[in-house]
């Protein structure tokens, strides 16, 4: 496995396969560094059925199987952060899936960088051996996540107007990486407008979240 110099893989994490980039190591600090403001626990376990993490809400814990890759270990703590979000709403644990998967999106994907890939693979649309376009993969790569990250970036990207101000009212981890998707996803006019939408849903979000600190 290659290793950035100057920073210590997971304790606990087994997986000598992949390579540990400045996006994944960035990304997992501060992915770590938000469980930790939420005492949110984290700790690794070789899991069944396939999982790769899960998120016990009762004890605020996170558990990650040790054996996945850098890639896969980053995605999977960002979803299950986002289960750890979503918690504080309330929300209905089988309807959390969708969004779980998109708070994630949003914490890991920069839009930009994701709309350049998607220009860039824009007509690799064969199938490919692992099922679905071959497109998928190639934007996974280029943005460093796992597939599923990136189609649920394309569904982000392609839904309308309206269905993108909904999932904005529902956004949880409100930070500057939502300011970025408000402006390229065509959401405001200008930064003021954004600023705008940003604090009413954070004033939303603030009225109904039950610990005592939420991300700005």
């Amino acid at each position: 496995m290659t290793i950035l110099e100057g920073w210590a893989p997971p304790i606990g994490h087994t997986q000598t396969n992949g390579r540990w980039t400045r996006f994944l190591t960035g990304k997992y600090d501060e992915l770590e560094q938000w469980a930790c403001r939420h005492q949110v626990t984290t700790r690794f376990e070789e899991l069944e059925d396939g999982r790769f993490g899960d998120y016990d809400p009762e004890i605020r814990e996170i558990r990650l199987d040790p054996r996945l890759t850098a890639r896969q270990l980053v995605s999977t703590l960002a979803h299950e952060c986002a289960h750890a979000a979503l918690g504080a709403f309330g929300e209905a644990w089988q309807h959390q899936e969708q969004r779980a998967d998109e708070e994630a999106t949003v914490m890991l994907v920069d839009p930009l960088a994701f709309a350049a890939a998607m220009d860039r693979h824009r007509d690799a649309m064969e199938e490919s051996p692992w099922g679905g376009p071959k497109r998928d993969y190639l934007i996974a790569a280029d943005l460093d996540v796992m597939v599923w990250v990136a189609r649920s970036a394309q569904q982000l990207w392609s839904s309308s107007v309206g269905d993108r101000l909904d999932r904005l009212t529902r956004w949880t981890v409100l930070d500057s990486e939502h300011r970025r998707w408000v402006e390229a996803c065509g959401l405001a006019e200008d930064r003021e407008q954004a600023d705008a939408l940003l604090e009413a849903t954070y004033r939303r979000a603030v009225a109904v979240q039950s610990w005592s600190e939420l991300d700005d």
